[in-house]
């Protein structure tokens, strides 16, 4: 029988396929463990050897799922490319891009991986196969738009494929929708609402609005809800409420009435728990004037006071609710008696086991931060970083939770640095970038051949991206650095440190084309800030605005219940721990101004 042109031979694909049984480098897919799959992946392989013409492109095709469920990439990159100009039918065709852009996944290229199933003629051909595969097309590439910021294409997508699939599959699918909602900001759910004539996607927008407006308190938002619900008694969101809102309800029937705040007011730390105080006051009085319940709240100054004094204190104010501390040897002595005391906000990250289930510890954690660069990052960039860190534990800090996030991703760190606080980082840069070992070798090449030439250093080629941490001061030298350095056009990433908080576009100039994450409210341009000019640490005040809200929020934002808080300084969730992660929102450095990024999955 005459064989396909073109095709891997025999013995070609079965050293393939014996050559890819080592472990996968993506963390998020499963191994197959039973020599079963691949036994049938091999029979397919030489069944491929001895068909021809269009039956052997089938046969390939399928061997390319296979290798692909497997995670066989060297046999599935060489299927591929022999599947590139093979005649397939409508169905094939699909079939055959949806292996590519899994592909391309892969290769970390995301851009082209979405590019393919874009194709038009995928994109025709995935109207006329059968629902599962159409259903698998919408799935794929509304992944793949999440991924690159694309959110209202991605739902839309998710909202087409709801129209497919079983009932036992929508909820998953409703639950896909609501996870892309939510990395749109109030700002552009309104307008996206205001502007689709799409019924359900407006009914799902004005929900996912209501649940991200981070302004309101619990009564206002189960308000909202119990309207939205009598509006669309009919939409598919309305049977199976999301994100926790089923609880809403029941938190604004059950508000706490008498709070206690213990923060430092006096000693080295009277500025920071007076900031906090401030924003804890202002979130009160915005909610007092808008005729909304509020309760009573009283402060005591915790710097003078230990952890008992402080216990004490708590059970003799019959409080419903507690704030507080701040300092980190209390908030851990406080949380030894958690069995005593009610409710309480501790004002510090603990990081230490898991808390009592009426804790919740919330900080302004930088490890948050620097994990978030690495998942922004390796979405947008490639899978070779290189890390640059102040050296002091701050540093030691920021660089573990960088690279511990990095490396779960499947990343890789081609190179460390470290700086002194407060001195100049060009010569840690350059080292990274191995500058000096390019002049060396220019200046050994010299001195062995007596010749003076031209030459321009050349920066290592194996870095994709670089996060580097520094103070305003030390960042703002960041993007010349590189480009001084022959790397111009390696993506930079830092984050809150690099920033001051207050818009300065002659100072900020330096730090053109850097990608940071910070709190939400540093790029909130509504009233609220326009209120608070003469706030200096607004971080600090942002904090004190949210742990007003959390007070309400205890049975929320339980992890059973997975209810999030759209706040000052981030989208606040509970982990297993009991300890509130903050998903902040990016920016990135154009002509000395921060403009905000959109979120991506």
């Amino acid at each position: 029988m005459k064989r396909a042109p073109h095709l891997i031979s025999t013995a070609c694909l079965a050293l393939l396929l014996a050559s890819c049984g080592g472990t996968p480098n993506k963390p998020d897919r499963v191994t197959a463990t039973s020599s079963q799959p691949q036994d049938k992946l091999a029979a397919t392989l030489r069944r491929v050897e001895n068909t021809s013409g269009a039956k052997a492109s089938q046969l390939q095709l399928d061997a390319a799922e296979m290798a692909l469920t497997e995670q066989k990439w060297p046999l599935l990159r060489a299927l591929i490319n022999q599947l590139d100009n093979a005649i397939l039918d409508t169905a094939g065709d699909v079939r055959r891009a949806l292996v590519r852009s899994a592909l391309q996944q892969h290769d970390n290229d995301n851009s082209a991986a979405l590019a393919t199933l874009s194709d038009s003629r995928v994109n025709q051909a995935s109207l006329r196969v059968s629902p599962q595969l159409t259903s698998q097309y919408l799935w794929q590439q509304a992944a793949l738009q999440a991924k690159l910021g694309l959110i209202p294409s991605a739902i839309n997508n998710l909202l087409a494929r709801g129209q497919l699939i079983s009932p036992s599959e929508r909820e998953a699918n409703q639950q896909q929708i609501w996870r892309f909602l939510l990395l749109l900001d109030k700002a552009e759910l309104d307008s996206l609402s205001n502007n689709t004539p799409n019924q359900q996607l407006r009914g799902w927008l004005e929900l996912a609005s209501l649940y991200r407006d981070g302004n309101a308190d619990v009564t206002l938002q189960a308000n909202t809800l119990s309207n939205w619900q009598q509006r669309w008694p009919k939409h598919e969101a309305n049977a199976n409420l999301p994100g926790g809102l089923q609880k809403l309800q029941q938190a604004a029937n059950n508000l706490p009435g008498n709070v206690l705040v213990a923060l430092p007011t006096s000693g080295p730390l009277a500025v920071v728990g007076q900031t906090i105080r401030d924003g804890i006051l202002y979130a009160y009085w915005k909610q007092r004037d808008a005729g909304l319940p509020t309760p009573k709240i009283s402060f005591i100054d915790s710097q003078p006071l230990d952890s008992d004094a402080i216990v004490e204190h708590i059970l003799q104010s019959d409080a419903d609710v507690v704030i507080g501390p701040f300092n980190k040897d209390k908030v851990v002595a406080v949380a030894t008696r958690a069995k005593e005391i009610p409710n309480t906000l501790l004002l510090n990250v603990l990081n230490d086991g898991s808390l009592a289930d009426n804790l919740i510890s919330f900080g302004l954690n930088p490890e948050d931060e620097a994990a978030q660069i690495a998942d922004r990052a390796i979405v947008e960039t490639g899978m070779r970083a290189l890390v640059i860190t102040p050296n002091n534990s701050l540093g030691d800090r920021l660089q573990q939770a960088f690279i511990d996030r990095w490396l779960t991703l499947g990343g890789t760190i081609s190179q460390n640095g470290r700086y002194e606080d407060g001195k100049d980082i060009s010569n840690t840069i350059k080292t990274a970038l191995n500058i000096d070992k390019s002049e060396m070798r220019k200046r050994r090449l010299a001195l062995n051949t007596g010749l003076s030439m031209q030459f321009e250093p050349r920066r290592r080629q194996d870095i994709d991206m670089a996060a580097v941490f520094g103070k305003p001061q030390e960042a703002r030298s960041i993007s010349p650095l590189f480009a001084f350095h022959y790397s111009q056009d390696i993506p930079l990433y830092s984050s809150s440190m690099a920033y001051t908080g207050e818009p300065d576009a002659t100072a900020d100039r330096d730090l053109e084309g850097v990608r940071f994450n910070d709190i939400p409210w540093l790029f909130d341009s509504a009233s609220s800030q326009q209120e608070v000019l003469g706030v200096r640490f607004k971080r600090l005040f942002a904090m004190g605005i949210d742990a007003y809200r959390l007070h309400q929020r205890f049975a929320l934002l339980d992890p059973s219940v997975g209810m999030q808080l759209q706040g000052a300084t981030g989208t606040l969730k509970l982990d297993d721990q009991r300890k509130v992660v903050r998903q902040l929102d990016w920016a990135i450095f154009n002509n000395g101004t921060a403009e905000p990024l959109p979120a991506i999955q």
